[in-house]
């Protein structure tokens, strides 16, 4: 027996019934009739223990009544430690202690304790007990975390949120995020204890939804909390995903069974805090079979979805239970096949492999778990979130926008998925149909459903509609119609039929073929409509997207005598062709009778769309396509369709026939009067300039009469007015300016060719600003060119104000004190916004309340637009001040050039000044040449100044501080959490609306004191958040305006030394011309005077000692002295052939010195130029 009275539990705080799992079985053994096992009752109840307490059995009643007692006795100290003791954690403080020391330092007692008492006051216990003793290290490397909420659940504090870098250590089953690099001598602290992640039973994957930035990737960790990391590349991101995977893989055990008790709300399994003991090969047998029995047990929950008439609680119940057994499924699939791939890689190193793992492109199912049966499922799971959504997120990039660290909201998950678990198809063990899998029901018509299909091996994806069994002899007929029409059909805007594999023909649930078709992953139209943020209308870019695609896809069907009857926005799907997204038309020749009765019948739910002679059964052409077109058109503009859009074709039919040929809009009053309109409704998103030709668009379709409805034929063109007039809108070329000066965006269509400078004096006569005043910057800050056509202001196949705008900036102005323009409130909402409590029916709450949640959308996207163009502003500083730092830099490098010259230059003259000054005695002396040098060394005093730039330098440094500081500045980073949150708080409200709306009794009415307090907060929040932009944009132009009065003066400076660099150049030149000038002059003496001392004739000894006194100082004995007189008749001779010798010898060196003229002159000796060196070497030479 065990003591009870020491009782603990491990992990998570356990429900007190779970304590009482394990001896569930012994309790039966004493009694199995009257304890019997049952599926509902698999274990020992709570309840039971009062009633086996309090009834002793004797031996008659019990056979086995020894076995009774002992088992009694041990069940009544288990109850009472049930019952009196507190469950408390099971931590083992030395181990606890042995494992931080693998981290840190644990000599230091005090450090210690801190750290165990951290953990034992509400830190994090599942960490210290997934870090067993010993821990081995598995990766370590630098990680970008996105903090938005703490350990502890709690929403992180403002400023303190965003991207953090940490340095990640995978040490065990713990992943530590340590500020700074590890070193292994480093304490852990508070804060490394309570950033620190349990990898023990998670699983990591690639977050292909999250595109705000690369290498991402999830984690999901055992407490259901979702992290989200940026690795430095897509290698380190694999590596780390593959490192964590497989850890989890290897340490993971099964969960404890689940708790006693009713099965009706369900419950995640609570999963052990220890690691495994199995060997390799029975962990991933372990892991295999649960990844089996998962999958029967997911099967067998969506083979009996439960039905849309039951109740809230039971639906949320099915749907967290679906999502729990979907990302257990993934999970257990992942790590069997690492451990399979692990096991026959049959090395123990993970870096080893992982690099096998890489090289082989990742797993492939086939080869790494064949004892799975779900292969398709467990491929799916290893690759993580390569096709889709990651697995066990979902919540994560669907809308919903949960904080990281916070525990999952099934609420959450059931009010953004409410169709999907209802529309999945009951999924069977024959579904596959060869290499394709079944993967849900996309939906289902009045006589045909459609299913997804994907391939194994290709992952190719494709739309299967499928004919109901009770189909009338005409709808058969008009099946095999549309089958026919389908395959001949070839256009981007229509959906595209594909060959039926043969292994689904089986599947046909009559003799109709199926119709197999390109699946469209984007959903349908009414899909994006529906969105609370699209109530009052798409946004500009969208709606022209849709004229675009749908037009050309109604013209093509009317090419091939096509009509499609049934225009509308679920016939109208989307799909993503090379990121954009495009229109395409589905359900085409699709069965309508058009007679009253099978009106009735097939087009239940979409009469609205229906053109009026539809119903008054008369004869229709291809108008009827042009009237639902309309409508459709008039509904993604505005939110709403044109006519009474509150009642019933047949109820609003008899008022609206009567309307006039330009009317495109009938509301009624409060009153009952039905009031017509030739104009678009606000609020919507359309720009000034698209209205007009949107309005005369929609009021050529949307005529009475079919007749006359879409205009007159063009005789050349073939085609009615109305798609002449859609051409026109299409090419139109309208280029949107935002004024920052007041906030307001300014339309103007372009005429072909026209200039820049039109443009701008339109601009000038529109917001005031004069022509030389205005600076026009793209997104990326760059500012246009005026060589330019204005066309460079819209970009080619871009449309729409919300997707591409030009900044217009003041460069008069470094501060822009307004007024702002502000956005137009409705007049419903400025009603509600009066009248907070005023009650009104639900109906118009409905309407008002889109028409506010559009409002406080515009304000966000106003916001958004404004610091775009503070960001622009920004980029633009950043452009000026790289061309203030080459300019500087080419100023600095001219500095030290006309510095270094000066040096030298005067070095040199300093030189020959000196050099000069010794021979002037008895050389060459030249006073003017004397005077000049001098005046060129006051020159070189002087130019000293130019160069000197140290002052501009400072400026500059300065400046770039400042802009350093901007770019660090929290202004610069977008400012709109609190108006996100506002934002989804009112869209939230909304939905609640709508769902109040469904209620049968239409007296209910309510008021608007939750919309007006979100309208009023969104407001005030935008006031506050225009404030700091603005500021923080007054100090970047005041930045930039720095910079371009630092411009000027940078190009004087280097103007000056550059004409001072000239100078001292042309002053070396002149400098090196007259030395020159003096060497010729000294050679030519020199020549002279070996000329007279080698002729025999003149040779006097009197004149050549006279001459040699003359010529070199009273102090030196002269060489010649020794020179043979006349009378030596014998060294004569001799004399003049040495001479000569000498001579040429002369002349070769000055030759040489001639050639090495490019080189330093002042670096060469000249000494040999003086009488006295020379006839020292004569001496020399005659000894």
């Amino acid at each position: 027996m065990i003591g009870v009275n020491s009782l603990h539990s491990a992990g998570r705080l356990r429900s007190r019934s779970l304590c009482s799992v394990r001896y569930g079985r012994d309790f039966r053994m004493i009694d199995p009739f009257r304890y019997p096992r049952t599926p509902r009752s698999r274990s020992l109840k709570p309840l039971m223990f009062p009633d086996l307490l309090g009834k002793a059995q004797d031996g008659q009643n019990h056979p086995q009544a020894r076995k009774r007692k002992k088992v009694q006795c041990a069940t009544r100290a288990l109850y009472n430690s049930i019952k009196n003791e507190k469950l408390q954690w099971t931590i083992d403080e030395e181990e606890m202690r042995k494992s931080f020391s693998e981290l840190g330092d644990t000599s230091q007692a005090d450090s210690t304790s801190k750290q165990m008492k951290s953990m034992a006051s509400g830190g994090k216990p599942l960490v210290a007990m997934a870090q067993p003793s010993g821990a081995l290290l598995y990766k370590n490397g630098f990680l970008v975390r996105k903090v938005h909420a703490d350990s502890d659940g709690k929403r992180t504090p403002r400023g303190k949120r965003g991207w953090k870098t940490f340095y990640g250590i995978l040490k065990g089953l713990v992943l530590y995020l340590q500020k700074g690099e590890y070193r292994p001598d480093k304490q852990l602290t508070d804060e490394d204890l309570k950033n620190a992640v349990s990898i023990h039973h998670s699983l990591a994957m690639r977050a292909a939804d999250y595109s705000k930035r690369p290498n991402v990737f999830y984690l999901r960790t055992a407490d259901w909390r979702v992290y989200l990391f940026q690795a430095p590349n897509t290698e380190q991101m694999q590596s780390w995903i593959t490192r964590i995977n497989t850890v989890s893989a290897m340490f993971s055990a099964p969960p404890f069974p689940a708790a006693i008790g009713s099965q009706k709300k369900f419950a995640r399994p609570l999963l052990p805090g220890s690691t495994s003991k199995l060997s390799q090969e029975d962990q991933v047998q372990s892991q295999e079979a649960r990844f089996r029995a998962i999958s029967t047990e997911l099967a067998e929950l969506r083979s009996y979805p439960p039905d849309r008439k039951v109740k809230g609680r039971e639906l949320e119940e099915y749907r967290q239970r679906d999502e729990y057994l979907e990302f257990e499924k993934t999970r257990y699939g992942t790590y069997a096949m690492l451990l399979r791939a692990k096991i026959r890689c049959g090395e123990d190193d993970l870096s080893v492999f992982e690099a096998q793992i890489l090289e082989d492109n990742g797993l492939q199912r086939a080869h790494s778990s064949p004892t799975l049966q779900d292969s398709s499922q467990a491929s799916q799971a290893s690759q993580g979130s390569s096709s889709k959504e990651p697995v066990g997120c979902s919540g994560i990039g669907k809308g919903s926008k949960r904080t990281e660290g916070q525990r999952y909201s099934y609420r959450q998950a059931v009010k953004n998925n409410t169709n999907e678990a209802m529309d999945k198809p009951p999924f069977r063990q024959n579904q596959n149909c060869g290499n394709w899998e079944l993967k849900e029901r996309l939906g289902m018509g009045s006589f045909a459903h459609v299913y997804l299909y994907q391939h194994h091996d290709t992952s190719e994806k494709i739309a299967v509609k499928m004919c109901r069994l009770e189909l009338t002899a005409r709808n058969k007929d008009r099946w095999s119609r549309e089958i026919q029409i389908m395959k001949k059909l070839n256009n981007l805007n229509v959906v595209t039929a594909r060959d039926v594999p043969e292994e689904m023909k089986h599947i046909a649930l009559n003799d109709l073929p199926l119709l197999a078709m390109e699946y469209c992953s984007k959903g349908d139209l009414r899909k994006m409509l529906s969105k609370p943020e699209n109530c009052c209308g798409l946004k500009e870019s969208e709606v022209l997207s849709l004229l675009n695609d749908v037009g050309s896809g109604i013209q093509y069907l009317h090419e091939n005598k096509i009509i499609h009857r049934d225009l509308k926005p679920e016939n109208v799907v989307l799909q993503d062709v090379n990121g954009k997204l495009v229109h395409k038309i589905i359900d085409l020749g699709y069965a309508k009778d058009l007679d009253q009765g099978s009106l009735c019948t097939s087009f239940v739910g979409t009469l609205q769309y229906l053109a009026p002679e539809l119903f008054e059964n008369k004869p229709y052409t291809v108008t009827v396509d042009y009237w639902s077109f309309g409508t459709m058109i008039f509904e993604c503009s505005c939110g709403i369709r044109p006519f009474l859009h509150n009642l019933q074709p047949v109820q609003w039919a008899s008022k609206v026939r009567n309307k006039g040929p330009k009317d495109i809009m009938a509301v009624e009053e409060l009153n009952g009067e039905v009031r017509f309109s030739t104009h678009l409704p606000y609020p919507n998103n359309l720009s000034r300039t698209l209205l007009e030709p949107m309005e005369m668009l929609l009021q050529l379709m949307l005529k009475w009469d079919p007749v006359q409805r879409g205009g007159k034929t063009n005789a050349d063109s073939k085609k009615p007015l109305c798609f002449e007039v859609l051409e026109q809108i299409l090419c139109m070329k309208v280029v949107h300016i935002l004024n920052m000066t007041t906030a307001q965006v300014h339309s103007f269509q372009l005429a072909p060719d026209e200039s820049l400078h039109s443009l701008q004096r339109r601009i000038e006569t529109e917001t005031k600003i004069e022509l030389v005043n205005q600076e026009l910057l793209q997104e990326t800050g760059v500012s246009l060119d005026p060589r330019k056509p204005a066309a460079q202001c819209v970009l080619d196949g871009v449309r729409g104000w919300d997707s591409y705008i030009i900044y217009l900036f003041d460069k008069s102005l470094t501060k822009y004190s307004g007024p702002f323009s502000a956005r137009q409130l409705p007049d419903k909402v400025n009603t509600i916004v009066r009248e907070a409590k005023s009650q009104l029916p639900l109906v118009v709450l409905k309407k008002v309340w889109g028409e506010a949640v559009s409002y406080i959308c515009g304000l966000k996207d106003d916001y958004s637009r404004l610091f775009q163009g503070q960001r622009a502003a920004m980029l633009s500083l950043l452009r000026y001040n790289t061309n203030l730092t080459r300019c500087k830099n080419g100023m600095f490098a001219f500095s030290q050039q006309l510095k270094a010259k000066l040096d030298f230059f005067k070095s040199s003259i300093q030189y020959d000044l000196e050099k000069y000054s010794d021979q002037m005695h008895y050389g060459i002396s030249s006073e003017k040449m004397l005077k000049a040098w001098q005046e060129n060394e006051e020159k070189a005093a002087a130019y000293a100044q130019v160069a000197e730039v140290s002052h501009l330098d400072e400026e500059i440094m300065s400046l770039h501080s400042e802009i350093v500081e901007l770019q660090r500045s929290p202004y610069a980073r977008r400012q709109g959490d609190v108006m996100e949150q506002l934002e989804e708080k009112a869209i939230e409200l909304y939905k609640q609306q709508k769902m109040k709306c469904r209620t049968p009794d239409p007296d209910v009415s309510s008021d608007s004191s939750e919309m007006v307090k979100a309208i009023i907060q969104t407001v005030q929040n935008q006031d506050k958040v225009l404030r700091d932009l603005y500021t923080h944009l007054g100090k970047i132009l005041l930045s930039k305006q720095k910079i371009i009065d630092l411009f000027p003066r940078i190009e004087k400076t280097l103007e000056n030394i550059k004409d001072a660099d000239n100078t001292v150049m042309q002053m070396q030149i002149k400098r090196q011309r007259e030395f020159w000038h003096l060497l010729k002059i000294a050679c030519a003496q020199n020549s002279t005077r070996n000329s007279i001392a080698a002729s025999p004739e003149s040779s006097n000894p009197l004149q050549v000692s006279q001459w040699a006194q003359s010529a070199q100082p009273i102090s030196a004995p002269h060489p010649l002295t020794s020179l043979p007189g006349p009378n030596d008749s014998d060294a004569a001779p001799r004399l003049l052939q040495e001479n000569q010798k000498y001579l040429s010898q002369l002349t070769s060196l000055m030759q040489e010195a001639a050639d090495e003229q490019s080189k330093s002159v002042v670096d060469q000796d000249w000494s040999w130029t003086k009488y006295e060196t020379l006839s020292t070497k004569l001496q020399k030479r005659n000894v």
